[in-house]
C-alpha cells in the first residue's frame, strides 16, 4: 500500500472513531437528562409516590417471607 494511501486510510480511521466516541457521549448525556427529567415528574407526581410505596412494601413483605422460608432460625420472628 503506498503512504498515502496508508495515511488517509488512518485519518479516515481516526474520524470514525473518534465521531462515534463523540456519538456515544452525547447520546448517553441525553439519556441520562430525559431519565432525571422523568423521575423528578415521577417523585412529584402523589400518586405515583404513593403507588411507588405500596410497591416497596409489597416486596419488602415478599423478601422477608422468601428469607424466612430459606431459614426460619435466622430470620423467624423472636
Amino acid at each position: 500500500m503506498k503512504p498515502v494511501a496508508k495515511r488517509n486510510r488512518l485519518v479516515r480511521q481516526f474520524a470514525e472513531e473518534g465521531t462515534r466516541h463523540v456519538l456515544m457521549e452525547s447520546t448517553r448525556a441525553a439519556i441520562e437528562k430525559m431519565a432525571e427529567e422523568f423521575a423528578r415528574e415521577r417523585v412529584a407526581d402523589p400518586e405515583f409516590r404513593a403507588y411507588l410505596g405500596r410497591e416497596v412494601a409489597t416486596a419488602a413483605r415478599d423478601l422477608l417471607a422468601d428469607l424466612r422460608a430459606a431459614d426460619p432460625d435466622v430470620h423467624g420472628v423472636k
